[in-house]
């Protein structure tokens, strides 16, 4: 299983809806899990998770998509995503976010671990920054968005 972490390094509590969108072939809902939707200021929890193995068939698309609407006045959305194309055995990790006209999208089998990071400035002061790394199955995802506290 591949699981996507979210840490709120912000003032405020996040919350996010989480949906498959079904590509090519939808996978079944046993195959992947929506564990948080609310993430409150300091926390660092898993949002969703996803088999990498079954229920992925070779050559098909599987999108996984959570929407966050930041509360900065113009009420922002961050799309955070992750894209899985089946393989014979297992599957390939697409993965990144999408911020109004920015599309960004990591392919992690062509990438190392230490040039992953990917750090982008968003809208009244808000940052995102996202990685995958290795675990003892699949490598997992984590999103950390940052806004600092305005002083009184």
């Amino acid at each position: 299983r591949t699981i996507v972490y979210v840490v709120n390094n912000t003032p405020e509590p996040l919350k996010f809806q989480s949906i498959q969108q079904t590509g090519s072939r939808a996978l079944s809902n046993k195959q992947w899990n929506v564990h948080n939707s609310l993430i409150g200021t300091g926390e660092k929890k898993a949002l969703i998770s996803f088999n990498r193995y079954r229920g992925i068939h070779a050559g098909k698309h599987y999108y996984f998509r959570q929407y966050l609407t930041l509360s900065d006045g113009k009420r922002a959305t961050i799309m955070l995503k992750q894209m899985l194309l089946g393989k014979r055995f297992g599957s390939r990790l697409w993965y990144g976010i999408q911020v109004n006209h920015l599309h960004l999208l990591t392919n992690s089998s062509y990438s190392d671990y230490k040039s992953d990071l990917k750090i982008i400035d968003l809208t009244n002061g808000y940052t995102i920054s996202y990685k995958r790394y290795k675990t003892y199955g699949c490598d997992d995802i984590e999103y950390v968005l940052y806004r600092p506290v305005e002083p009184p």
